[in-house]
């Protein structure tokens, strides 16, 4: 009987190895028909111009980012319009008043020099 026992055992590991091969096989064919799907998911999309998810996030995030850049740089040009325009206004202001002053542009009423300077 203990020579049954021993067969029995030899047959079993031997069935055991069998089977661990077969499994490991296996998932080597699933791990490589993973890939080869991904691989032709991938071309198939591709060749339609769709993008990844990832592809997707990062130009989205790159239009955010130049939205607020355009949104700030359009504050500060109407910022920088104003007072060019405050300062057109300055311009003709003192223009005007050149012109209406006897062609002084410092107001001196009598065009010379400055009352303190006389002899």
């Amino acid at each position: 009987m203990g020579w049954t026992m021993q067969r029995d055992n030899r047959i079993l590991r031997d069935l055991a190895q069998v089977a661990n091969g077969a499994f490991s096989v296996a998932t080597a064919a699933r791990s490589e028909l993973e890939q080869i799907v991904q691989h032709r998911l991938e071309r198939f999309f591709n060749q339609r111009g769709w993008v990844t998810r990832e592809e997707f996030d990062a130009v989205r995030d790159m239009a955010v980012r130049a939205r607020s850049g355009h949104e700030e740089l359009t504050r500060r040009i109407e910022e920088l319009e104003a007072k060019c325009r405050e300062c057109d206004a300055q311009m003709t202001d003192a223009t005007d008043a050149a012109e209406s002053g006897d062609g002084d542009p410092d107001g001196d009423p009598e065009g010379g020099e400055a009352s303190g300077d006389r002899d």
